[in-house]
């Protein structure tokens, strides 16, 4: 082993836990983002281990190897559709100062080539100080579907990682395995947006935005016939359903401590609540509710009373102290 890489290596053990922590923060960021933004996704953090950490020096034969080797801290983001990767691609782009970015799904050498398609971020820890006077560590981000995820680990074990050199049979089976990878995430991805077509789909997704907010504070069933009967009214208030739940979240945040004395006053494990009063407040559209409220009274009291009982709504506009006019 050169000086150099010995040099490396002994830097990076002593150093390791640093990059450690590095990977759970840049993890944590990306599951709160991503929950924020209503996309369903796993994250994964790790630091290089320092056997990996070595190998890659030698193979590579780098000049600076500390310097060079750039995913010493690295997450992964796993989809479970393809029909995701650019939104959580903004997502990781609007959390991080984002030094390089590589997608080669548009590179037409790639489909002769036995990879997918991949996506690496190279982005800047988020808590370094820009005004400090030591170097910002660096941390990889890869992006990829389940689909994906689950071919990369046979491919490593087969092909580049193996333990006697792969054969034409074994490149052959990884050629057919991604065919397959490629054919399940079009078709998912074909299924999704068929989906999300139908028109039933917005009450759903509307009521899960709901629930993400409501179980921060309820820990409880609700009936789903009432929702049912709701939500097609509050679907009809709300354009733009995919993005509303960033609006929720936003709502839950500024209105934190007025939304846990409702609940604890008024939810169903409350004596109130118990006794079979305040159903609504039992309910993940309570949330939703709150917040045109204060967002469009008068435009939900209009829409509320064509389809829905008048004393639902006063009992919730009383809850949330919103008298209408």
């Amino acid at each position: 082993m050169d000086q150099v890489q010995n040099e490396a290596r002994l830097r990076y053990i002593r150093e390791k836990s640093i990059f450690d922590t590095l990977a759970s923060n840049v993890t944590e960021l990306i599951r709160t983002e991503a929950a924020a933004n209503g996309i369903t996704c796993e994250v994964q953090g790790r630091s290089k281990d320092v056997a990996s950490f070595v190998r890659k020096a030698l193979k590579k034969r780098y000049a600076n190897p500390w310097e060079e080797i750039t995913d010493k801290a690295g997450v992964r983001v796993i989809l479970e559709h393809s029909n995701d990767v650019d939104e959580v691609l903004e997502v990781i782009r609007a959390a991080f100062t984002v030094l390089h970015e590589e997608d080669e799904r548009d590179q037409p050498e790639n489909e002769s080539r036995l990879i997918y398609p991949k996506i690496h971020l190279q982005i800047v820890d988020p808590s370094h100080d820009p005004a400090s006077d030591t170097s910002p560590l660096e941390c990889e981000i890869q992006v990829r579907t389940r689909a994906q995820d689950l071919w990369s680990r046979m491919s490593h074990t087969l092909l580049y990682k193996p333990a006697v050199p792969s054969t034409p049979v074994v490149r052959r089976s990884l050629y057919r395995l991604l065919a397959l990878v490629e054919l399940y995430d079009s078709e998912v991805a074909r299924g999704v947006e068929e989906m999300e077509s139908n028109p039933d789909f917005r009450e759903v997704q509307l009521l899960r935005h709901a629930e993400r907010v409501f179980h921060l504070f309820v820990a409880s069933d609700y009936e789903i016939s009432i929702s049912e009967e709701i939500m097609p009214v509050l679907t009809s208030l709300i354009e733009d359903t995919e993005s509303y739940g960033n609006r929720l979240v936003d709502f839950s945040r500024h209105r934190f401590a007025k939304l846990d004395d409702t609940f604890r006053e008024y939810g169903p494990m409350s004596e109130v609540g118990q006794s079979g009063q305040y159903v609504l407040v039992g309910q993940p559209e309570s949330v939703i509710i709150f917040q045109l409220l204060e967002e469009m009274p008068l435009r939900l009291a209009a829409a509320w009373r064509q389809a829905l009982p008048d004393d639902w709504l006063d009992e919730l506009s009383s809850v949330w102290g919103v008298a209408f006019e």
